[in-house]
C-alpha cells in the first residue's frame, strides 16, 4: 500500500502528461473509467514520467504493468472528480491556470523561435571559435595526464604512501582507499589537467616524472592527495563529441539571450521601482 501511494503521488506531479495523452489507433486499451480509455500509450507516458529509482523499485515487485494501470485508474478518477467539483471556480486556481497556460504558450513561442539558430552548423560553429580561442591561450602549454588518491587525514595518507613504497599497485589502492569514489573506482583517473589550472596540484606535479608516483602527500581543501603521472603531451583541445552536449547547450542559451535582448529593444518598458533597471 505504501509503495501503491508514493508511486501515486509521482504520478500526480506528471497528471498534465499523462492524463492527457493521445490514444493512437494501434494502441491496446487496457481499462475504462467512467467510458473514457486507458491505453498502452498512457501507460507509456506514465513509466517515463516517473523517476528511474521509484520505476525499478516496482519493476522489482514483478507487475509493473499492473502497477501503471491502477496508478492511472487513480489518477482518472481523481481528475473527473477534481474537474467536477467547485475548486477550478476559486480565484487562486483560475491565476495558476493562467499563469500555466501563459507558460506553455512561451515554451512554444521559444522553441518556434530558436529552432532555426540551434543546431548542428550552429554548435559546430561555436566549437571551431572556442577551439581556436583555446589553443591560442594554452600554446606551449602542457598537460598532464594524473591519478590520485585522496584521503581525509594526514595518518591515512602516510599509511596509504607507505604501502605504496613497498610495491602496491596505486590504482588498487585507489579504488580501495581514496575517498573521491568517483574517480577512485576508475584507479583514482583524473585525465588530464592543464598546466596552471589546477593551483592546488601544480607544484606537486611538477616535481614529478612521468610514471612516478609522489613522495609526500600534497594537502588541500578537500584532504591529503597522492599523486602519480601517467603521462605528459602538448595541450589538445577537447573533441567536438566530449563537449557537443554542453556547446549545444552554449548556443541554446546565447540564442535565448538574443531573443530577450531583441523583444526587451521593441518593447515599451517602464520600471518604476528604484535601482531595479538592467544595465
Amino acid at each position: 500500500m505504501k509503495n501503491t501511494k508514493t508511486l501515486l503521488l509521482a504520478a500526480v506531479s506528471a497528471l498534465a502528461l499523462t492524463v492527457s495523452s493521445p490514444a493512437f489507433a494501434a494502441d491496446e486499451v487496457v481499462a475504462k473509467v467512467n467510458g473514457k480509455d486507458i491505453t498502452t500509450a498512457d501507460l507509456q507516458q506514465l513509466e517515463k514520467s516517473l523517476p528511474p529509482e521509484m520505476l525499478q523499485r516496482a519493476k522489482e515487485k514483478g507487475n509493473i504493468k499492473g502497477d501503471l494501470i491502477n496508478q492511472l485508474v487513480d489518477l482518472k478518477v481523481l481528475t473527473d472528480s477534481a474537474l467536477k467539483s467547485d475548486v477550478a471556480k476559486k480565484k487562486e486556481v483560475q491565476q495558476a491556470i493562467e499563469r500555466a497556460k501563459e507558460q506553455v504558450i512561451v515554451q512554444a513561442f521559444v522553441f518556434e523561435q530558436l529552432k532555426a539558430k540551434v543546431n548542428e552548423a550552429a554548435i559546430e560553429k561555436e566549437y571551431k571559435a572556442l577551439k581556436d580561442k583555446f589553443m591560442t591561450e594554452v600554446k606551449n602549454k602542457k598537460e598532464v595526464k594524473v591519478r590520485h588518491i585522496l584521503l581525509k587525514e594526514e595518518a591515512d595518507a602516510k599509511a596509504a604512501l607507505k604501502r605504496l613504497k613497498s610495491g602496491e599497485d596505486f590504482q588498487k589502492l585507489a579504488r580501495e582507499l581514496s575517498i573521491d569514489k568517483q574517480s577512485g573506482q576508475d584507479g583514482g583517473d583524473l585525465g588530464y589537467i592543464l598546466e596552471g589550472t589546477v593551483p592546488d596540484f601544480d607544484e606537486a606535479l611538477k616535481k614529478l616524472k612521468t610514471g612516478k608516483t609522489s613522495a609526500e602527500a600534497t594537502k588541500t581543501q578537500f584532504g591529503y592527495h597522492l599523486f602519480k603521472v601517467d603521462d605528459r603531451r602538448s595541450a589538445k583541445a577537447p573533441k567536438f563529441d566530449d563537449v557537443k552536449a554542453q556547446l549545444g547547450q552554449r548556443v541554446q542559451q546565447k540564442a535565448f539571450l538574443d531573443l530577450v535582448k531583441r523583444l526587451r529593444d521593441k518593447a515599451s518598458i517602464e520600471i518604476i521601482a528604484k535601482d531595479t533597471a538592467k544595465k
